[in-house]
């Protein structure tokens, strides 16, 4: 499809022409191809459903949007998509999400700004609008290093590159996303690949993936304490999520440490004392310290403190002393 027909598709509402460019469509597609800034992104409100409602526009929009040498053609599939998400989830069977996530995070790597922040806002929206069951495979952990937008993981490793880059505006599209699959998608899977960077080179993605881990966590306890169930049931699992938090706990960032205690008692709520800390000493078995250091602040935090004890300072003592003689 050339950009002329790019232009006159359904889906004009995602190419918001400037006033000045409007009267020259040749010139308008000349300037994006040149600058994307010239294409407006859609919010989700603004996206409206489609009045063609079809399997054969679905499979067209996921045939283009995977197309890379026409990112127009690639943006506007995107926005279709966006619309079947929030307007006709249903449409969507198990082959259609296969394809569908994979060409959301590529284009979310897309070098073109405004298409980068179009697919980011389509992963939020799929985080929110689509099943746990239709996205747990993309929310599970990288088992190598990432090397297709295909593989496990890829969702999250996309997001957490985008909200910690330079743009701001591609920040604030990815830390949304990472908000709504703390809302929406809390699962063992995702708390799995949040752990998998805890040691990561940067400060700004391991406080948000101590982020995703906390919050998560406390999101399945407050809904009840069966959802954490899976988590307690899985050894290896609980190991990860323990080494994770006990690294977090020493971590620069001063809101990851007070989350990661938060965890912990959590974990030791629900554990017991007994269980939890054999569960740190097989998790950290070259940590003694930092086991009996974290069993001290979880159950310390845990308890009321003493009413009893000294009260005020040394001199404030000696001279209450001196008066009761």
């Amino acid at each position: 499809m050339s950009i002329r027909d790019a232009l006159s598709t359904t889906n004009k509402q995602a190419l918001r022409v400037d006033p000045i460019t409007r009267s020259d469509a040749y010139g308008f597609a000349f300037i994006c191809l040149l600058d994307d800034k010239a294409v407006a992104v859609l919010t989700t409100e603004e996206l409206s459903p489609l009045d063609d409602l079809s399997h054969d526009v679905l499979e067209v929009a996921l045939q283009n949007a995977a197309h890379e040498d026409d990112w127009l053609q690639q943006h506007e599939a995107v926005v279709t998509l966006r619309q079947i998400v929030v307007h006709h989830p249903s449409l969507l069977g198990p082959p259609h999400i296969t394809r569908l996530i994979p060409v959301l995070v590529a284009a979310s790597d897309s070098l073109r700004s405004a298409l980068s922040k179009n697919a980011l806002l389509g992963l939020a929206e799929s985080l929110k609008f689509l099943s746990t069951e239709q996205l747990r495979r993309f929310l599970a952990p990288l088992s190598t290093k990432r090397s297709a937008s295909s593989d496990s993981g890829a969702l999250l490793d996309v997001l957490l590159r985008r909200a910690t880059c330079e743009k701001r505006f591609l920040r604030d599209a990815a830390v949304f996303a990472v908000e709504q699959a703390i809302t929406y998608q809390a699962t063992p899977e995702l708390l799995a690949s949040a752990a998998l960077y805890a040691d990561n080179k940067s400060a700004k993605v391991v406080a948000l993936a101590s982020r995703i881990l906390a919050q998560g966590l406390l999101r399945l306890k407050t809904t009840s304490h069966s959802s954490l169930q899976p988590i307690v049931e899985d050894r290896l699992l609980l190991a990860t999520l323990c080494q994770a938090l006990a690294s977090f706990r020493v971590g620069k960032d001063s809101i990851a440490r007070q989350e990661s205690l938060a965890c912990f008692c959590a974990l030791g709520e629900l554990l017991g004392k007994t269980q939890l800390e054999a569960t740190l000493q097989s998790a950290l078995p070259d940590q003694p310290h930092d086991v009996a250091a974290i069993m001290g602040d979880v159950f310390a935090a845990s308890q009321p403190r003493s009413q009893g004890g000294r009260r005020g300072s040394l001199r404030d003592r000696v001279l209450a002393g001196q008066q009761e003689r």
